[in-house]
Formats: C-alpha cells, structure tokens, sequence
C-alpha cells in the first residue's frame, strides 16, 4: 500500500473523491453509488462521507464493521 492510500485510510470518515482515489474510480460513479445505497455514507449538510471501515472491508484490511 503507498503512503497516499495509507494516509486516506487513516482517517474516520473519508471524502467520495479520496475513495475514488483508492477504488480508481472517478466523483461521478461514487455519487451514482452513493445515492443508490451501493455504498454506505453519511449526509453532513449538502456533503457526503464514507466510512473508512467500509472501505477497509471491501479491500480486505479489516474484518469488522461497524454497523
């Protein structure tokens, strides 16, 4: 793992451009599967975040979620 994707990971709750970054995936496709519930977020005002845990699992860092 490189030390930009290590540092993403580190944080709570991350950005749906800094899962992109991770996922290699452009802003589009994670709003798309934001709003279709294909992945986990939380609504701050007009802005989204994804859980780092989430992230985590999918890629096989973790095997705990928190619900």
């Amino acid at each position: 793992m490189n030390q930009e994707i290590a540092a993403i990971l580190s944080n709570a709750l991350l950005t749906p451009e800094e899962v992109g970054v991770v996922l290699r995936c452009n802003r589009n496709t994670l709003y798309n599967l934001i709003h279709a519930k294909e992945i986990p977020s939380v609504k701050f005002g007009a802005k989204y975040r994804v859980p780092a845990a989430w992230l985590k699992s999918v890629l096989g860092l973790t095997t705990e979620v928190a619900a």
